[in-house]
């Protein structure tokens, strides 16, 4: 009875979210005081710890415990590892995306995607394209087509920025004086020597 009644307000609150959000988080509560094994339930809690209220630690508790309950809940995976990238623990993140990609039913168009976003975070704009292309391979969708292109050129762009920017910030090397040829300078002194002396007899 109490896993029917569970399932009943986590499909009222996934229905509302994220359109309802105060219909949504309350229905969810009690659907995890009912049953707070259910890895969707904790999945949508940390999901809403993260993108509603920006609490990226309580969000990580719901995440570790959605997949304590189920490492096969994959949309857990696509989420925490986004959590990990905002928060800058990248390696963490990557880790969790190629966890996921080892899984059945992954979908790897989007986890190599999320994978490249990680990259350009760190602002490895190489490897991030690197991994576009590469999601390309999986994608079987014309839109999804054409978003993988705009995020490439896209991503060529901000590479292309910061070489520009990298090459700017650069201190110009000072180009060195050009030293005078020493057998004019030595015929430009006897001259003036030689005037000079004209002068003086002059003056005496």
């Amino acid at each position: 009875m109490s896993d029917s009644t569970a399932n009943q307000y986590l499909l009222k609150a996934l229905d509302n979210y994220p359109w309802e959000l105060e219909q949504s988080l309350e229905a969810l509560q009690y659907s995890l005081s009912y049953d707070d094994t259910s890895a969707q339930a904790n999945y949508l809690m940390g999901k809403f710890c993260m993108e509603q209220f920006k609490q990226y630690e309580e969000a990580a508790y719901y995440f570790d415990k959605a997949l304590s309950c189920d490492l096969n809940f994959l949309d857990t995976y696509v989420e925490y590892s986004q959590l990990k990238m905002y928060i800058g623990a990248y390696d963490e993140a990557l880790k969790l995306i190629e966890f996921a990609l080892k899984q059945k039913g992954a979908l790897k168009c989007v986890l190599t995607v999320l994978k490249s976003n990680v990259y350009e975070y760190k602002t490895d704009y190489d490897e991030s394209l690197k991994w576009l292309k590469e999601a390309r391979r999986y994608s079987y969708n014309p839109s999804y087509d054409t978003y993988l292109e705009k995020e490439i050129t896209r991503v060529k762009k901000k590479r292309k920025n910061l070489k520009i920017g990298k090459k700017k910030s650069t201190p110009k090397k000072k180009k060195k004086k050009k030293s005078s040829n020493p057998k004019k300078e030595a015929q430009r002194q006897t001259f003036f020597l030689k005037i000079f002396r004209i002068l003086i007899r002059i003056l005496l």
